[in-house]
Parts: C-alpha cells; structure tokens; sequence
C-alpha cells in the first residue's frame, strides 16, 4: 500500500536540498562571501545587465517544465545578483504564475532574504499561498531578520496585527533560532512572555533547548534549566523537553540525569527520555521504561516509546514483547505496548494470537477493547468463526454488541449501580 504521505515529505525533502544548494552556491556565511573562487560560467547574464533583461532571464528559467534544468540554471544566475539586482525579485514574482515553480521561489526569495530578509519575510507572508514553500521560505527569512534585528522582528510581526491565530510555526523556530545566534540578550524573557498562547511558548522553547543544546552541550543545559525562573508548568516543559533531546543524542547522560531528580522532582521526563531514545535504539528504551516503577509518566513513556519502535523496527519491536515473561507482562507499564501488539498481530489476520496476547493486558477496559477491535476484524474476513470465538468467549454479555457497532465501549458500560 502507497504511503499517502510519501510524495508530501518528498517535497518538504527538496526544499531543504534546495535551500542547502543555494547556501553553498550563493554563499550564505561571511566567509562564503568573501571568497574570490566564484565560477567562470555564473550565467550567461552580466552584473551589468539591465533589471529588465534580468527579470527576463529569471522568467525565462522559471518557466522551463524540468526541475533540474530549470535549477541548474537559476543558481548561478542568482549566485551573481549584486545588492542591487535583487531588487527584480519581486517584480519576477509579481510576472511569474505562481500555481507552480515553488522550488524556484524558495531560492529567489531566500535569495532575497541576504539583502533583505525583512521585505523577504513580508512576501511570503502575504505572496505565497503554498504551505510547505511559504514555510521553507520563512525558515530562511525570519532567520536571517532575526539574526540581523531581533528587536526589530519582534516588534514588527508582533503576531496580534497579522493573525488571531498566534505565530506562524515555521517563523516563530527561524526567529528564535536567529535570535539566539544573534548574541542579543532578551530571547528568553520574550519566551517566557508569551505565556498566553501556550501553544507558541512550548514551540518557541522547543526550539531555543534544540540549539542551545547542539552549541552548549547537555551538562550545561542541565544546569542552565536548574535555574530557571517562570511558573511551574514552564520550568517543568522546559526540564522535560531538554530531557527528551538529551535522549536523542546521549542516553545515558538523560537517563543519569533522571536518576538525580525524578524521585524528588517528579517523574514526567520519564515519558520524553523514554520516546526519543526509542526512535533510535527501542530495546534499550524499552527495557529502561519496563524497569521504572509504575506511574502514569511511566505507562505513558512505554505506550510513546513502543509506537515509535513498532512504525520503525516493527520485526524488532514484535520480537521485544515476544522475549518478554509472563511476570514481565503483567506490568502495568506494558498495558500500552501489548494492546499495541495485540492491534498489529490482529492487522496481520492472525486472530488467535491476538486473542491470547489480550489476556496479558491488565487494565479490564484496554484488554475489553483489544478484543473487540480484534473480533470486528475477524468477522470481515471470517464472520462464522469470529461469531463463534465471541459466543464462547469470556468478555460480558453487555461488551459482546460492541463488536457489531463502531467506535470505542463507552464508559457508561462499566459503571455499577
């Protein structure tokens, strides 16, 4: 079966790609700029042409049908636009049929961007009506204003006069990213004032642990988050957050790191560590989680990290909870991941070991549910057998209906009188 979302992330792919090309292309570090070894053959239009014979030169590339003609040639022809050239950007822009070409506009306005990332900004807010194009521009835009004038964007795109909504996600990351390596002070006061839109705080600090992280390291992250100030809700994301980042790149550094505080702090990190180490090493995440005492942060950290580990390495993911005894699995904890390997053997048609992995569940309404989910899809494809496991089976007479019926057992159905 096609993946529905293949073709989409192979666009957001390109974009990257593209944007990669043209920093090292058109030079987008000080020391790229100042270097002599430009190419002998940049484009076949001079420095010294005319803004119309450029914008028509940059129309005429825009409109050629094969992707990698069309940016072969554009790069060198935007490489070699002077200060002072850049300027016909927008007025290609304006020309251009925006219906398509979105690789194109990427570059032109990033491009732009190195001259005026404000300007940039300000057309690929209100010109470009392409998501994933508008928010592959702004990653390059918003960065580069904010790294030249944080204060400035800020007070500019103060977000109450262009939307109701909050923050554009793709700006808000690029602006924080730019502003912190700006070196201007204030980034996290303006963090921790944007406490109204929940939403856009935890998005904003997300992206300040992400670099911060990569440029600081994790022992003195660790201390930077012991001594934040704030209300809990922000200190307590902020820990968790950096937590699940630390998993990411060093685990045992995350995992020693709960040891030290989760007893006294609180256990929610618990849930990150064990989600992010998952994606990259699910046995060991696994285990870890099993091996904590039982809380919610726990059964939630098992369910995060045992999805992730099943959509990545589902033939390692199944062979976990088969190695798993039969004390093991009766732990809480693992209420989440078997209730996923009951749905996965299930998808498989393989009915009768999905009925025996449900008894394993604990929890009376998840392993109620497991076996109604696995009976509806038994009598799709084998309605004389499903009818007669459910006649003989175990799960209450008030439950059985439900395998007939979509959707979850409601809550009213396991209520006393």
């Amino acid at each position: 079966m096609k993946n529905p979302l293949r073709p989409f992330g192979l666009i957001l792919a390109l974009s990257s790609l593209l944007l990669l090309m043209l920093s090292l292309s058109i030079g987008c570090s000080d020391r790229s700029e100042t270097s002599s070894d430009a190419s002998s053959d940049t484009s076949s239009v001079s420095v010294s042409s005319s803004d119309a014979d450029m914008t028509a030169t940059l129309l005429e590339i825009y409109s050629k049908q094969d992707r990698f003609d069309r940016l072969e040639e554009l790069i060198p022809v935007l490489r070699g636009l002077t200060a002072s050239q850049v300027v016909v950007i927008p007025e290609v822009l304006e020309l251009a049929d925006l219906a398509y070409r979105e690789d194109a506009r990427i570059l032109m306005i990033a491009t732009w961007s190195r001259h005026d990332p404000k300007a940039a900004t300000k057309w690929a807010m209100r010109g470009e009506f392409v998501e994933f194009a508008r928010s592959s521009m702004f990653d390059e835009t918003a960065y580069r204003w904010a790294l030249a004038d944080p204060n400035g964007f800020v007070t500019d795109m103060d977000v109450a006069v262009y939307s109701s909504r909050g923050w554009d996600k793709a700006m808000l990351r690029a602006m924080v990213r730019g502003w912190y390596e700006s070196g201007q002070p204030q980034l996290e006061a303006f963090i921790f004032d944007m406490g109204r839109n929940r939403d856009d705080r935890q998005r904003a600090m997300s992206e300040l642990i992400r670099v911060k992280l990569a440029r600081e390291g994790a022992d003195a992250m660790i201390a930077w988050s012991g001594g934040l100030s704030g209300d809990l809700n922000y200190k307590q994301y902020a820990r968790d957050r950096l937590a699940g980042d630390i998993a990411r790149i060093d685990p045992a550094r995350a995992v020693a790191w709960c040891d030290e505080i989760c007893d006294r702090d609180g256990d929610s990190m618990v849930s990150w560590i064990a989600g992010e180490w998952a994606e990259k090493h699910g046995e060991d995440a696994m285990d870890w989680v099993a091996s904590r005492p039982n809380s919610i942060a726990s059964r939630i950290g098992a369910r995060s990290a045992y999805r992730k580990f099943l959509l990545n390495s589902p033939d390692r993911a199944i062979a976990w909870v088969e190695a798993t005894t039969k004390e093991q699995r009766s732990n809480p904890i693992l209420v989440g991941p078997i209730d996923m390997f009951v749905t996965q053997r299930s998808a498989k048609k393989m009915y009768s070991v999905a009925i025996e992995w449900a008894g394993y569940i604990v929890d009376e309404r998840t392993r109620n549910q497991a076996l109604i989910n696995n009976t509806r899809r038994w009598l799709r494809y084998d309605k004389e057998a499903a009818e007669t496991w459910l006649a003989e089976s175990s799960l209450p007479e008030n439950i059985k209906p439900f395998a007939y019926q979509r959707g979850m057992i409601p809550n009213s159905v396991y209520k006393t009188e």
